[in-house]
């Protein structure tokens, strides 16, 4: 078995002897999204120590990705009545391609009504013209280079009123029957 990365394969090789009643092997420990290539040889040895090798078809195939996680450490940092800006961490391994990501802000009590969604390069983004007082649903999906979908959890966020430090108070007093 020769090992490689990206396109190419390295003179590495990793051989072992099988008795002649196998049919297969499982090759574990491999690395992902990396190319191998597999051949078999069948060796006959005959009286008098002559011997006959046989080789197969060499197949080369390349191990899946490994599964990276959601865009994580969602943050919400600055935050006005109107506006915040929302950041994350990029999804790990952190050599993963991620093409861009999908900013995803709903309301909290209708999630199916978007308020906002954007499709932002950066690990960052101001939202801005939400409405004061309201509870949304934020989610950040990253999408990789195979269209991978990785969505982070959701974060709920309720924006501020135009007077911060205002409140409502309610006051009454008790009646008195004769």
């Amino acid at each position: 078995m020769s090992v490689g990365g990206g396109n190419t394969f390295s003179s590495e090789k990793l051989c072992c002897q099988i008795n002649g009643s196998t049919r297969q092997i499982k090759l574990t420990g491999l690395s992902p999204y990396t190319w191998y290539k597999v051949s078999v040889r069948a060796v006959t040895v005959f009286k008098g120590s002559s011997r006959k090798i046989q080789e197969t078809i060499t197949v080369k195939f390349r191990t899946s990705d490994e599964a990276p996680t959601a865009p994580f450490n969602c943050d919400i940092k600055k935050r006005n009545s109107t506006s915040i800006l929302v950041s994350w961490n990029t999804p790990y391994p952190f050599d993963y391609k991620v093409e861009f990501y999908k900013v995803k802000v709903n309301y909290a009590l209708n999630r199916d009504v978007t308020a906002q969604s954007l499709t932002v390069y950066d690990q960052s983004v101001q939202l801005r013209k939400l409405r004061r007082y309201t509870m949304y649903h934020i989610t950040v999906v990253a999408v990789t280079n195979n269209t991978r979908i990785l969505e982070g959890p959701p974060r709920y966020l309720q924006t501020r009123t135009t007077l911060p430090g205002t409140s409502i108070q309610n006051s009454w007093r008790n009646s008195t029957f004769d």
